[in-house]
Parts: C-alpha cells; sequence; structure tokens
C-alpha cells in the first residue's frame, strides 16, 4: 500500500513539475527503463502475462491444478502462443472475409452519391474547306 502511494506520488510530481530535479531522476531512473522493458515484448508474451496475472489472482488454484511450477509456466507459455497463433488466423480470415464486403459496399455508397455530369468532347469537331483549291484549313464563308 506505501508503495502503491509513493508511485501516486511519483507520478503526480511528475505531471505537476516536469523540469524539476526529482521528475528527472524518477524519469531517468525508472520510468525509461520500464519503458524499454516493455518495448522488447511481443505480443505472445503479454498473453503469457495476462495468463500469469489471472494465475497469481486466483491465488494460485490454477498453478497447483497445472502440477509444479515449471509444468505449469511451460503449459501457460504453450496456451499464450497458441492464443496468439489463433488471434493471427482471426485476424488474416476475417481481413480475406472483410473485402468483398468492403467492395460491395463501396459499390452501394458510391450508386447514393450524385453522378457528375460528363462533358461532350469537342476536338472531333470538323472544318469546312473553302470551294478553292488550296492547301491547308481555311474559315467558310457564307456566299
Amino acid at each position: 500500500m506505501i508503495a502503491l502511494a509513493l508511485a501516486l506520488i511519483a507520478i503526480i510530481g511528475i505531471r505537476l513539475s516536469p523540469d524539476a530535479f526529482i521528475s528527472r531522476l524518477v524519469d531517468r531512473w525508472l520510468v525509461r527503463p520500464i519503458a524499454g522493458y516493455l518495448n522488447k515484448l511481443d505480443r505472445r508474451h503479454l498473453i503469457f502475462v495476462v495468463l500469469i496475472l489471472l494465475v497469481m489472482l486466483t491465488a494460485g488454484e490454477l498453478l497447483a491444478a497445472f502440477g509444479p511450477l515449471d509444468a505449469g509456466l511451460i503449459l501457460m507459455w504453450d496456451v499464450a502462443s497458441f492464443a496468439d497463433a489463433i488471434a493471427a488466423t482471426v485476424l488474416a480470415a476475417s481481413i480475406i472475409r472483410l473485402k468483398p464486403i468492403v467492395a460491395q459496399l463501396r459499390l452501394v455508397v458510391s450508386r447514393w452519391q450524385p453522378r457528375r455530369r460528363q462533358r461532350r468532347d469537342r476536338s472531333g469537331a470538323t472544318t469546312i474547306r473553302a470551294a478553292n483549291d488550296e492547301d491547308g484549313p481555311a474559315p467558310a464563308l457564307a456566299a
């Protein structure tokens, strides 16, 4: 309880005065190393930590059900890897299945939008040649 209160006081101190000596000290010695370790974690590591926390919250009853500590940790690591593989597979399958749905939704939304008028192409207009034998285009003259 005292450690939690000290941590809370340190967090409040860092937030209120980030340029103070003690704030820089806490940042350098506590925050940055922990953040560095957390940045190295993978998804399966986080799942493993969650499983360990669940076992600790149940006061070790699940760990006792798994047998010795080593066997329980290995089994939980296997469960964490399996859950990671299942999550990656579900994500890939849902992306593959969502592509046609997204294409259909784009088609439906494009039907709702007003259509733009198409411009007529005037580049194909022909010029009328004069009645003389000179080369090149000449303007049409009214008789």
